[in-house]
């Protein structure tokens, strides 16, 4: 199937029912297949050892040719060649992020102090993490399905993007990321690259409104990428999800990303266009997962069925 399966609808604000539900918005975007994700950038310093080399510079989730986070500082210390490549950037707020360095580093030029060092991230989490209200979460190269009604906070649009997942007391609520204008057919675009976008957004909360801690995220986001990799036929789950408190304010941010497929057309079980039969199938999936003689066994299965599929 080509093409987004998602009804929308552009009109005027009074004829859009205030009563359908606000899209939930991105933390970060892809504006073009491939597009850089970049996480932090201003003021860093490369730890290693007791040797400590400040400057400027970027972490970035960068898709090609396997979805890595990678980072790149630019100093005035001249950065020696070690065979030594562990180390820590040190970033704002006194956060330290785990790196190994895998480029030599490069010097400005005759005259110039300059040095610039290149290397991949690893998966690291800021902040606190035992009260959280919710968590948002982005998910890449999902399918387009034909949901529930959801607009804009100017009730200029409406589209039927939303799914929502239910089990165990947790509300697991999914959206289309928006198309963009340049992005006529998102899906065609990323397929015909064979690559990688931010498709959708997620939100996990309790039903009950009660806070949860990072480690029921992490046993959640697991669920779910077995799960969305079941409906999409290839590897597919949450990344960068962001934790908010009571008050909504941003409290944890985890860099973190879990084994991504590049996008293929790929046989599947699931018909975007009969997205309602997620929510009871989600039940049903949780209700195996949360039982020891069987989330064993269901992994094992999802993980051959996934691998043969691709």
């Amino acid at each position: 199937m080509s093409g987004s399966p998602t009804t929308d609808v552009s009109t005027s604000q009074s004829l859009i029912p205030e009563g359908i539900p606000v899209e939930l918005e991105p933390i970060y975007r892809t504006l073009a297949v491939n597009d850089t994700v970049v996480v932090y950038q201003g003021e860093l310093a490369l730890q290693r050892g007791k040797e400590s080399y400040p400057g400027n510079g970027s972490i970035a989730l960068e898709w090609l040719p396997v979805p890595t986070f990678r980072f790149r500082l630019e100093t005035e210390s001249a950065v020696p060649f070690s065979a030594e490549s562990e180390g820590a950037l040190a970033l704002s707020g006194g956060r330290l992020a785990p790196v190994t360095i895998t480029g030599l580093p490069s010097f400005g030029g005759l005259g110039s102090a300059r040095c610039e060092v290149s290397g991949v991230g690893h998966d690291v989490a800021f902040g606190a993490a035992d009260k959280l209200s919710h968590v948002s979460f982005h998910v890449p190269n999902f399918r387009s399905c034909l949901g529930t009604w959801i607009r804009d906070d100017a009730r200029a649009h409406a589209r039927t993007a939303r799914v929502t997942l239910e089990a165990d007391g947790w509300r697991i609520t999914i959206d289309e990321v928006p198309h963009h204008d340049s992005e006529a057919d998102r899906e065609r675009v990323i397929e015909a690259a064979g690559g990688f976008g931010i498709t959708h957004i997620g939100k996990l909360e309790r039903t009950s409104g009660a806070c949860f801690s990072d480690a029921e995220w992490k046993d959640l986001s697991a669920a779910l990428f077995w799960f969305l990799s079941f409906c999409r036929g290839s590897w597919v789950g949450t990344i960068l999800p962001v934790g908010f408190g009571k008050n909504n304010q941003r409290v944890w941010d985890a860099w973190e990303i879990r084994k991504i497929s590049r996008w293929s057309r790929v046989d599947s079980w699931f018909d975007p266009l009969i997205a309602y039969a997620l929510p009871p199938l989600f039940r049903g999936f949780m209700q195996r997962w949360r039982e020891p003689k069987w989330s064993e066994p269901v992994r094992l299965a999802l993980h051959w069925y996934v691998e043969a599929n691709m």
